[in-house]
């Protein structure tokens, strides 16, 4: 009797735990986000305008995604120290 209830409970655990995982994709279906403007920074930007504001902005990532230059790209980490 103990491992009947065992395989019960453990089913519906499953079953509550494969529901939960696809909630989030049902609801978002539908919400998505419209943009209704243009986004695009202005050349006459003020890039300078929190440069005494002493403000970090950290960027996490994986070390496969940033740049070392080897592909003719810009490398990011020495770029980031100028």
């Amino acid at each position: 009797m103990k491992q009947f209830t065992r395989a019960v409970v453990s089913a519906a655990l499953c079953a509550a735990l494969s529901l939960a995982c696809t909630l989030p994709a049902f609801a978002a279906e539908g919400e998505m986000l419209e943009v209704n403007e243009d986004i695009s920074v202005s050349a006459d930007y003020d890039w300078t305008r929190f440069a005494n504001d002493h403000l970090t902005l950290n960027v996490y990532n994986w070390g496969l995604y940033i740049s070392d230059g080897s592909d003719d790209s810009v490398n990011v980490i020495s770029a980031s120290r100028t």
